[in-house]
């Protein structure tokens, strides 16, 4: 597991790098049009990108096959990038946070409710999307499972926003919503496990 991790985390640390100093420049012009808060979602997501692109390109290039007579199971490859995407997510979501927090605090006093909802929301839509794009990348092709992509990220913030408004205590709202969206890629990262044993990928 741990050089399954490596493997990717060496494949897509130097475009990350160059990536995230990009992104501190992208963040700082985007603050005048947009609320900084919203830079959370963009960097989870930006940063989520590059694990489906190392398994469209493990697919690509044949090393999902090859990996076959490695001494890791097949569980232990859909595992790895399902961790990854969690550990770069939740890495953007940090980036994105201290950055718009940096922002706002030169401009003027942070919002702590804006805070909260776009924190929460941005970890909905990872996770919950998230749970739909890795499996996608392992059985579907790339172009299909890019529109899929952004047809979840939709769906989730639909959802996230859904219940804002069905939930009056919002609280509870943004509680359920963050856990409903975890369950969910915990299922999707079970069901992916069981699913690729007898599939040839």
């Amino acid at each position: 597991m741990k050089g399954l991790l490596l493997k990717d985390y060496f494949a897509i640390k130097s475009s990350m790098i160059i990536l995230l100093i990009g992104f501190v420049v992208f963040g700082f012009g985007v603050s005048f049009y947009a609320p900084p808060y919203v830079l959370m979602l963009i960097a989870s997501i930006i940063l989520g990108q590059f694990v489906t692109t190392t398994i469209y390109s493990d697919r690509k290039c044949g090393w999902l096959k090859s990996s076959i007579t490695f001494p890791t199971s097949k569980k232990s490859h859909v595992s790895s990038k399902y961790i990854m995407y969690a550990i770069l997510c939740l890495l953007g979501i940090a980036v994105g946070l201290i950055l718009s927090i940096t922002i706002i605090s030169i401009r003027g006093k942070i919002d702590t409710y804006s805070l909260l909802l776009f924190t929460c929301m941005t970890t909905t839509m990872i996770f919950m999307s998230g749970a739909i794009l890795i499996p996608c990348y392992y059985f579907i092709k790339e172009e299909l499972s890019g529109a899929i992509g952004i047809l979840a990220y939709g769906i989730s913030g639909v959802f996230f926003f859904g219940m804002i408004k069905l939930i009056e205590n919002h609280v509870l709202a943004l509680t359920i919503s963050i856990f409903t969206a975890i369950i969910l890629f915990v299922i999707s990262w079970c069901f992916l496990c069981q699913q690729i044993i007898n599939r040839d990928i």
